[in-house]
């Protein structure tokens, strides 16, 4: 229903609500109490969470995530709620504090001008935040570049991944065929796609017997409708170890990654991982 209401009935109802939520939240809290305004979906094993909010499950699961003596607010610039801004101007006003993590921005060179500049925008919150955590040392040099340089308290830190959950395979599959694994958003880029499926074609003419599993959104068809090639849509975290677990590469070809969550997985699983080396992938 949210999409279907006007932007201008939108602002007034964001303000009241979240007005509204700090001023029954009660007295602050003296150790952490988290809040990651309501981005996140309830908790369930089978809830489809990609991308920047990935790590918010994470938090969630060691400082929780509510509404009551909260005293932390936490942003993800990939997983924002409706104007950002206004969430953390309110948040100030009561004396709470905002950590922004930033993960990429928008590039000239792999966007239009307008995409570029309408994605850039939203990112500006970033300067009303109290702490900025960069995904990556080059998350932080875009940031400066595209978001002007921050000159509050900052830290970079890589996503995290619980190795315990993800670990290489009891036992090793089959040699034949060797499985490859692409996981993401592969709507972003043909590119991408067709370089992909492309080069694991000239390896299958020279003779390797190779099986390419393709996860995750596709919101156009590429093409892709090769005997070898298996197509699945979205996933949970909770089914993410035994597909790290039923591949032996793991191939990531996106151009300017801040460096996802998916590339560290795989690497504890013990996937070798293909990827380019730019961005935030070294």
């Amino acid at each position: 229903m949210k999409k279907y209401i006007p932007k201008f009935i939108k602002y007034p109802l964001i303000v009241l609500y979240v007005f509204g939520r700090c001023i029954l939240r009660g007295l602050p809290a003296k150790g952490v109490r988290l809040n990651l305004a309501g981005v996140l979906p309830p908790k369930g094993p089978k809830k489809i969470v990609h991308g920047g909010k990935v790590k918010l499950l994470h938090l969630r699961e060691r400082f929780g995530d509510t509404w009551k003596n909260f005293n932390i607010a936490y942003f993800v610039s990939s997983g924002l709620p409706f104007a950002p801004a206004l969430w953390m101007k309110i948040y100030k006003l009561f004396g709470i504090k905002a950590v922004w993590n930033q993960n990429g921005v928008a590039y000239p060179a792999l966007y239009s001008e307008e995409t570029v500049s309408r994605i850039n925008r939203l990112l500006k919150p970033m300067h009303l935040s109290d702490h900025v955590i960069y995904q990556t040392e080059f998350t932080r040099r875009s940031a400066d570049k595209y978001l002007g340089q921050f000159h509050g308290n900052s830290s970079v830190i890589i996503n995290p991944v619980d190795t315990k959950k993800f670990r290489p395979a009891n036992a090793p599959l089959a040699a034949e065929p060797l499985v490859l694994l692409m996981l993401g958003n592969h709507f972003e880029s043909k590119e991408r796609m067709d370089v992909s499926v492309g080069a694991l074609k000239i390896l299958r003419g020279k003779g390797l017997n190779l099986k390419l599993i393709i996860i995750g959104r596709m919101d156009m068809d590429y093409g892709v409708e090769e005997g070898w090639i298996e197509k699945r849509g979205a996933y949970s975290q909770e089914d993410a170890p035994a597909l790290f677990q039923s591949a032996h590469i793991f191939l990531h070809l996106k151009c300017l990654d801040p460096c996802p969550t998916t590339v560290l997985e795989a690497l504890a699983s013990g996937l070798p991982v293909i990827g380019l080396d730019n961005g935030g992938m070294p």
